[in-house]
């Protein structure tokens, strides 16, 4: 199961008090009566959920960039700063390369 399949089986298991999101062939069972309440609560966790891993992205694509910067500056002839500088600020980002995931399903 993908991280947002998960995500939204949590979200509506959480706000909506929906067991899961597959299709169960039944009527009692695929149809539920939600609080108008309960759907904003479950869409507000939805969206933060997704802003989160915007964010997250987002802050990740900054350090990559601010390391291949760093790189460069060091590959100069005279560069700005020092060695131990530039692994310095290479620690505290805590750069490490994504690794692309393999998925079984079919997405």
């Amino acid at each position: 199961m993908s991280n947002v399949k998960h995500q939204l089986e949590q979200i509506a298991r959480e706000h909506l008090h929906i067991p899961t999101l597959k299709c169960q062939n039944s009527d009692g069972l695929d149809f539920h009566d939600v609080s108008v309440w309960a759907v904003q609560a479950a869409l507000n966790a939805a969206y933060d959920a997704g802003a989160k891993d915007k964010s997250a992205s987002l802050s990740h694509q900054f350090d990559r960039k601010l390391v291949s910067i760093l790189d460069a500056v060091m590959d100069s002839d005279s560069p700005s700063f020092s060695t131990e500088q530039v692994e310095f600020l290479k620690d505290r980002l805590s750069f490490t390369p994504s690794t692309p995931t393999c998925t079984t399903e079919g997405e």
